[in-house]
């Protein structure tokens, strides 16, 4: 719809040969750019739930936007903000954590950006 934010939808992957689901415009062109990059060889949507405790003990978790597994057995979870401070704070604590989880096990995580012209 025009003027909405939040467009969920489908996009087909010539990589994986069926729809991926994405919730948002920002979502849809990250998957679109990871489609096409030759190195990506399988994609996923909202893959995971990483749940931890905080400082303070409290039961925190956050459900990355996308996966992506490379030729070499490496991996990608990613965000896809639409803005550059999307999720606050919140955002902010779970990329810390994100970034750890994922260099133990040989990942990266990242917020992909959207670049505006």
């Amino acid at each position: 719809m025009p003027g909405r934010r939040w467009g969920p939808g489908w996009w087909w992957s010539a990589t994986m040969g069926r729809h991926v689901a994405h919730g948002s415009a920002a979502m849809r062109a990250q998957l679109m750019l990871l489609d096409r990059n030759r190195r990506v060889v399988g994609l996923s949507a909202r893959p995971v739930r990483v749940v931890w405790r905080d400082e303070r003990s409290r039961v925190r978790s956050w459900i990355p936007q996308l996966f992506a597994r490379y030729t070499d057995g490496t991996g990608l979870l990613a965000d896809c903000p639409a803005a550059e401070d999307a999720g606050g704070v919140r955002a902010q604590h779970a990329q810390a954590v994100l970034d750890a989880a994922c260099g133990l096990v040989g990942w990266q995580y990242r917020r992909l950006r959207r670049r505006m012209r």
